[in-house]
């Protein structure tokens, strides 16, 4: 298969977990291969070693359009604390609970989310491209990663 991509956030989480996105994308070609949902669910060998060796909770790995695409939801003490999500190469989200003023808000738009919060350094250098905030006080954020080829 060519021109295969993943996302920075990604391929941090792979790189310092030890793993390559090549033995990852044949996992999911093993499924296809087999009539089933190419996406590594909970439980998966490699999802239980990325979050041993990095402390992050990777709730599935899919592949779409030859993409690599990575969810991951955050949690402390049961606790929700922020969720990461890739659904395309032009739809990925970014959520958080925090409030902030509209004019500050306004002021990240282009911004790295870094200058908001850091979950992790990849996922920190992605690019905000809205913000919006829903009734329950958390922050949505419309993002943009680094793609590469693998």
């Amino acid at each position: 298969m060519h021109d295969r991509y993943l996302s920075d956030p990604l391929d941090d989480l792979l790189q310092r977990a030890g793993l390559s996105p090549v033995k990852v994308d044949m996992a999911l070609e093993r499924l296809a291969r087999l009539w089933r949902p190419t996406v590594l669910k909970p439980g998966h060998v490699y999802l239980r070693q990325i979050r041993e060796r990095t402390d992050i909770n990777v709730v599935g790995i899919s592949r779409r359009y030859r993409r690599l695409l990575v969810e991951i939801e955050q949690f402390k003490d049961k606790q929700l604390l922020w969720r990461y999500h890739e659904r395309s190469r032009s739809d990925c989200a970014f959520a958080c609970a925090g409030q902030i003023p509209h004019t500050v808000g306004d002021a990240l738009l282009g911004q790295p989310l870094r200058t908001l919060v850091v979950p992790t350094p990849a996922i920190g250098a992605v690019t905000i491209d809205s913000l919006s905030r829903d009734r329950d006080g958390w922050l949505d954020l419309k993002v943009t990663p680094e793609w590469r080829y693998f």
